[in-house]
């Protein structure tokens, strides 16, 4: 009789059930809305509860059903949510702190309808929404049509393989006055911009680039990779970059880049320097390196050749990483004709306060 008590009542509520709202909301923040939508039907409390739920994730269909090939589809999929949401919502204050919009539909078709269309979408849902925090763009429309200044709560925002003008970017950076985390992600118009902004926090780039021109007093995270493709082949790019609070950086760049860096209290840095087509001299190698001189810490990737001052160079030029105390080096391209110990001198003059020193090599194949 005793364990006909202790065995449980399949009859009872489920466990599911008996989860808080806002942990269930948490959960199903890492998923697209249409998981949560399905989910629904597995328990009564969550009956409806997705439409209450502070996080939008709308993601391409076509990765939960093979067959659903038509974008209208996924439009008519975003457009019921969205209703459903401010119809049924069982809290009425509940208020969007994130929202993400993935797809790939609009390199579907090329009309300029279409890319409006998905544009005009996107605006319709980021003024609808009071509050948003996490927004998160992927696609191939043009962005100069929104407008984000209703969004004074976003606070990270991602732009990937979208379309913009210099003039609409830079509006839309200044209209941001709790902007923390920026990424920019195979953006081809984002090749020249300037950024002003004093709540940065990190930032992130991928792609071509030729001028960029960066002032936060509140950065401190960034990272840069510039691809070649766009720039006729060059991986170099030029810029001033005003960033006092800067404490770590991760550039990958063509060698004969311009840049100047304002950055007194960096501490680490991430540099791998790629070959251009035209290479400049050492010399602007050592200038390149100078504008970091107040680092402490650096991986440098680059090929030996460049790092082999000549005698010229060291007599003439002040070392340009003078505070620097822990460097590991990843040498490219190594080649038996060059002296190891013309590598050590170079690499002991280049920071003479050098209390660890790492190499790696790696030869031509």
């Amino acid at each position: 009789m005793e364990e006909e008590e202790n065995k449980p009542n399949i009859g009872d509520d489920d466990l599911l059930s008996q989860l808080p709202d806002s942990l269930i909301h948490h959960i199903f923040s890492f998923l697209p809305t249409i998981y949560f939508v399905r989910m629904s039907i597995v328990s009564r409390h969550w009956n409806g509860m997705w439409v209450s739920a502070p996080i939008i994730y709308l993601d391409d269909l076509r990765k939960f059903n093979k067959k659903t090939m038509n974008c209208d589809k996924f439009f008519k999929f975003v457009s019921k949510s969205l209703r459903y949401r401010k119809l049924y919502k069982k809290v009425p204050e509940t208020s969007i702190t994130r929202f993400k919009f993935r797809t790939t539909y609009s390199f579907l078709g090329s009309a300029i309808s279409r890319l409006k269309a998905d544009a005009q979408s996107l605006q319709n849902v980021i003024s609808g929404c009071p509050v948003i925090e996490d927004l998160q763009v992927r696609g191939g429309s043009w962005m100069d049509h929104v407008d984000f200044s209703v969004g004074n709560t976003l606070k990270y925002l991602s732009l990937s393989w979208v379309r913009f003008t210099c003039q609409w970017f830079e509006g839309l950076i200044s209209g941001l006055p709790l902007l923390e985390r920026l990424a920019l992600e195979y953006c081809r118009d984002a090749i020249n911009i300037s950024i002003h902004s004093h709540s940065w926090k990190s930032s992130y780039y991928y792609g071509s680039l030729n001028n960029i021109s960066i002032q936060s007093h509140s950065l401190k995270v960034l990272s840069i990779i510039v691809l070649a493709g766009f720039t006729a082949g060059s991986f170099s790019f030029e810029g001033p970059f005003r960033t006092p609070n800067l404490v770590c950086l991760r550039l990958v760049c063509g060698a004969k880049s311009v840049i100047s860096f304002e950055a007194p209290n960096l501490l680490e840095a991430d540099l791998t320097l790629r070959k251009d087509k035209y290479m400049h001299s050492n010399d602007g190698l050592v200038h390149f390196l100078s504008n970091l001189n107040s680092i402490k810490k650096m991986v440098l990737c680059i090929s030996e050749k460049d790092l082999i001052f000549s005698e010229s160079i060291r007599s003439t030029c002040a070392p340009p990483l003078p505070n620097l105390k822990h460097l590991k080096v990843k040498v490219k391209d190594v080649h038996n004709e060059l002296k190891k110990s013309d590598l050590m001198d170079s690499l002991f003059w280049c920071a003479p306060s050098v209390e660890t020193l790492e190499i790696e090599e790696s030869r031509d194949s």
